[in-house]
């Protein structure tokens, strides 16, 4: 094969990874979806508050623990030792486990539901590692096979639960169980098919963590902020209100996967565009990729909000009553939210984690601002507008950092 026809095949290649891999995370989203209609089934009210609080409590600190050390092993020239990042995420993620169960404790979440709903997460997030070594590998249908059958096993174990009359902890502890052998099996498969690519023990820790540190930092902030216009809707507007925000969310949820997933599959484009063309290739790279999957979005998104409206009507009664202008802000979201993601790992992929741990905190402020300033006086469509702020933001400067960037990649 020829370098050009080799370079023609990477963005097809990149392009179905990362379908892959957003099948795969909606996959790891039906779990989650499933456990929770099992637990309301099967569990008393106090289990299933419990469970809404435990994953409230992990998911905003589960990037910090994270560390985006997938992306930065992805994105290396040099990767960093697997021994190195195994130990690192090991750590960081037991650190998440106590602190998740301390704050649990101090908000009155039994540690019963909170220990396996955190233990989930970590082992999960202890198999990202070897998740990364495949990915760096060229192994995306690996990686989506493993997150995608670990999500639907633990989907069908909940479901039957349920059916069964089983207990909610049973279902908890289960999707541990699921966690844990799907772990034993990315070992097992990353240690056949890319024990030779990279040296493995070469010991790296102190730059993953000083790289990784403000990137999961930044997400984490991002991840609070954007849970704001919520709660400044709950309190300020009606329950009719709250619901159809709920229920667009979903849908822009759905979008969020999708494309997590696809510039997940395509960092390796990056990668290879920062290494052959320097900063600008790799911020054209990132803004075409973007570009392309902000069409695709904003095309699909207006497609189903057409279907999506009368049948959220049609299986649960409720009248969404969206205004044009409603229709319009979950459009540019969807829309802009490529750029925001793609751009930041153009950022970490140019060794700018400061920067974008800075640029993570001005998008979260404006998202806490227009809550506060725009949902008591527009309700949904306050909130909505301060749901668009934040990856506008950041998309706007990252764009900014991107052509002013100095810093020698690493």
């Amino acid at each position: 094969m020829t370098l050009m026809s080799r370079r023609a095949t990477l963005p097809s290649a990149g392009l179905s990874g990362g379908l892959l891999l957003s099948g795969a995370y909606a996959m790891r989203a039906l779990a989650q979806l499933a456990l929770l209609v099992g637990i309301t089934r099967a569990a008393p009210p106090d289990v299933l508050r419990d469970f809404i609080l435990g994953v409230a409590i992990i998911t905003p600190a589960q990037p910090l623990a994270e560390m985006s050390l997938r992306q930065l092993y992805v994105l290396a020239r040099v990767p960093p030792g697997l021994r190195s990042v195994m130990v690192v995420r090991t750590i960081s993620s037991t650190c998440l486990l106590a602190i998740a169960v301390v704050v649990g404790a101090l908000v009155s979440v039994s540690p019963a539901i909170m220990l396996p709903v955190a233990a989930a997460k970590v082992v999960d997030l202890v198999a990202d590692g070897y998740h990364a070594s495949l990915q760096r590998g060229q192994r995306m249908p690996a990686v989506a096979l493993l997150i995608g059958a670990n999500g639907l096993a633990t989907a069908f174990t909940a479901a039957a639960v349920a059916l069964l009359g089983g207990s909610g902890y049973v279902a908890l502890w289960l999707s541990v169980a699921w966690s844990m052998g799907f772990l034993v099996a990315g070992a097992l498969v990353e240690r056949q098919v890319a024990r030779d690519r990279f040296d493995r023990d070469r010991w790296s820790a102190s730059p993953l963590v000083r790289q990784g540190l403000p990137v999961g930092l930044g997400v984490s902030i991002m991840a609070v902020a954007t849970a704001t216009p919520q709660y400044v809707l709950a309190a300020a507007s009606s329950v009719e209100d709250l619901a159809r925000f709920a229920y667009l969310m979903y849908l822009v949820v759905a979008f969020d996967l999708l494309t997590n997933g696809v510039t997940q599959g395509r960092l390796s484009e990056l990668r290879e565009a920062r290494d052959a063309h320097g900063l600008s290739g790799l911020r054209s790279a990132a803004l075409r990729q973007a570009g392309l999957l902000s069409v695709v979005n904003t095309c699909m998104a207006a497609v189903l909000l057409a279907a999506y409206v009368p049948l959220v009507r049609l299986t649960t009664g409720l009248r969404l009553d969206l205004a044009w202008t409603h229709l319009v802000m979950v459009l540019f979201l969807v829309a802009v939210m490529p750029f925001a993601f793609q751009l930041a790992n153009a950022l970490t992929a140019y060794g700018l984690g400061k920067t974008n741990l800075l640029i993570s905190a001005t998008g979260a402020t404006g998202v806490v601002l227009g809550a506060t300033l725009l949902v008591p006086r527009w309700w949904l469509g306050g909130a909505l507008l301060a749901m668009c702020f934040g990856p506008a933001a950041r998309a706007l400067a990252s764009v900014v950092a991107l052509r002013t960037g100095v810093r020698r990649a690493t």
